[in-house]
């Protein structure tokens, strides 16, 4: 299946503003989202702190759903951008329990993701943005993150934030997803901090982290298109272009085409 070529996020006026000013998208942990399965894993239940994604939908058509749940009674806007809309880095750094170094482009620069109180990573260096998928099978729905063999163990956080029950799947999701781990020393020099490292996981270590902002390409700000809600009153459309016309004025706005109530 090709990947979609744009993707649409549905938020509130105020974060729209944000995103606008700072031309940045949030991505949040694990368990500051709805579905609160997704804070539930066989083993390491505390991973979910530790793994931040954006939530984003290859769903063209107006949702209603979406309207619904995503901004407040429909007054909100959707959102569109080009599927990979970041900025691109090389990244020249460890990966937890990696003995090589890994290059490949990231959407931060090396000298912000690691260090003290934590070490910023991309999980898969393939892409960092991916479908979810929807399943019923409870092994991927509360999946195991370490496994052992003998006295070896492995951590698959690739594994987290990936599936969701089929009760979801109107939502056509998409994600981006980012580790944010707390720092146990020189991940790519010493041996004894992958053991430190699972230890502060497996113990639910408190990361000082609840959000992540990574900057958007110009390019792709400017090929932004925003749809209005479709109970938005026109006193709020027009604070709505006054906004878009301070910060991205040949930003495309247009009215929901949903007459709702």
């Amino acid at each position: 299946m090709d990947n979609p070529q744009f993707l649409y996020h549905y938020t509130d006026l105020e974060s729209l503003i944000l995103i606008l000013k700072n031309r940045t998208i949030r991505l949040k942990s694990l368990d500051q989202l709805d579905d609160k399965e997704e804070s539930s894993f066989e083993n390491f239940r505390a991973a979910a702190k530790y793994i931040f994604v954006s939530s984003w939908t290859e769903e063209e058509k107006e949702s209603i759903p979406f309207w619904k749940m995503y901004t407040r009674d429909m007054h909100g806007v959707r959102i569109k951008l080009p599927l990979d809309p970041f900025k691109k880095c090389p990244y020249h750094g460890a990966q937890p329990f990696r003995k090589e170094q890994t290059a490949f482009v990231f959407s931060l620069p090396s000298e912000q993701t690691g260090g003290v109180p934590y070490d910023i990573f991309p999980i898969s260096e393939k892409s960092f943005f991916y479908p979810v998928e929807y399943t019923e099978d409870e092994k991927k729905l509360s999946c195991k993150l370490v496994d052992r063999e003998k006295e070896k163990q492995s951590l698959h956080l690739e594994k987290a934030g990936v599936y969701k029950r089929t009760a979801w799947d109107f939502q056509k999701e998409w994600r981006y997803r980012v580790a944010a781990i707390p720092a146990a020393g020189n991940l790519s020099e010493q041996t004894w901090g992958e053991k430190i490292l699972l230890e502060r996981l497996k113990s639910g270590y408190e990361s000082p982290m609840r959000y992540m902002d990574l900057e958007l390409e110009d390019d792709s700000v400017e090929a932004m298109e925003i749809v209005a809600g479709p109970k938005m009153t026109e006193g709020e459309f027009e604070i709505l272009k006054m906004i878009v016309a301070a910060y991205l004025p040949a930003v495309r706005i247009e009215k929901s085409r949903l007459g709702i109530r």
